[in-house]
């Protein structure tokens, strides 16, 4: 099986996180992936902060009333220019490949969609945004706590069957 096939079946999402951080070069390499991800028109749509100041991380979870990122200390927000051609399909697919590349660099993802629901809002969200750099207009489409677990990952649940079909062509045809 080759690398892309095997990040795409041992990524798990990590719901339990250590103190480590992953480096400078690790969260460069996972937004880098987020950045080459397929978008609508090619539009690219998407704006991402990546948060591993203490006071930053407990700003989040202070806005958000609690901790959904499972003790991460490192959070990458995906913000998305709702006015793009397709931006919640492209934001999610740069979410994807992210969660993939950090698979690949042996970093723990796990998609995390609290804020994206009204985080961002509020007065004091809207200046955490500000903050971060958000461009005027972009909402929160998501999130990902990204780090270590000190937890032994489980193996991939069986998938469901009954999900595809693959329609092959009934004749060949040769010259």
């Amino acid at each position: 099986m080759n690398e892309v096939m095997e990040c795409i079946m041992n990524r798990r999402s990590v719901r339990s996180y250590n103190d480590e951080l992953p480096t400078g070069e690790q969260l460069e390499t996972i937004i880098k992936a987020g950045l080459y991800a397929a978008s609508g028109m090619n539009d690219q749509p998407w704006y991402f902060a990546a948060v591993q100041q203490p006071q930053l991380v407990a700003q989040a979870r202070e806005l958000l009333g609690g901790d959904p990122f499972y003790g991460a200390n490192t959070i990458i927000f995906a913000f998305v220019d709702p006015q793009a051609h397709t931006p919640m399909q492209s934001v999610s697919l740069a979410l994807g490949n992210m969660m993939l590349a950090a698979e690949s660099l042996g970093v723990c993802s796990c998609w995390i969609n609290a804020p994206s629901k009204g985080m961002f809002d509020s007065q004091q969200g809207q200046a955490f945004a500000g903050q971060l750099g958000v461009p005027a207009g972009y909402r929160c489409a998501g999130s990902l706590a990204v780090g270590f677990t000190d937890q032994s990952i489980p193996a991939a649940k069986p998938r469901r069957a009954g999900t595809y079909k693959i329609f092959k062509c009934a004749q060949q045809y040769e010259n």
